[in-house]
C-alpha cells in the first residue's frame, strides 16, 4: 500500500496471525506471503507449482475467504470460513496443496 486505503484493524491482524501461527506450528503447511489490502483486510498467499491458494481475512477479523486456483487462473475451489477456524483452513490447504503441487 502506498498510503491509500484503510489499515487493517488490530482484530484482523491478530486473527490472521493466530491462524497462520497455528498452521505453521503444526508443520503441515508452508509459511504464506502476507499483505495488507486497501480494504483493511489481510491477504495470505501460498504459491504452488501449478497454482496458488489465498486466504483473505476480512476487515472485521471474523471471516476468511479461501480460494485455490490453478496456473491457468481457473478456480479450483473456494470457501468462506470463520477466521479462527484453523481446522477448516488446514483441511482446505491440505486438499488443495496436494492437487496443485503436482504439475499435469
Amino acid at each position: 500500500m502506498d498510503g491509500e486505503g484503510t489499515a487493517p484493524t488490530r482484530a484482523t491482524i491478530d486473527r490472521a496471525a493466530s491462524s497462520i501461527r497455528a498452521l505453521s506450528a503444526e508443520g503441515n503447511a508452508p509459511t504464506p506471503y502476507l499483505y495488507p489490502t486497501p480494504e483493511g483486510e489481510i491477504r495470505a498467499e501460498w504459491p504452488l507449482a501449478d497454482g496458488e491458494i489465498t486466504a483473505i481475512f476480512d476487515a472485521a477479523g471474523e471471516r476468511a475467504y479461501l480460494h485455490a486456483s490453478n496456473s491457468r487462473g481457473e478456480l479450483v475451489e473456494e470457501s468462506d470460513v470463520e477466521a479462527g477456524d484453523v481446522g477448516a483452513l488446514r483441511e482446505f490447504l491440505a486438499r488443495n496443496i496436494a492437487s496443485l503441487e503436482v504439475l499435469p
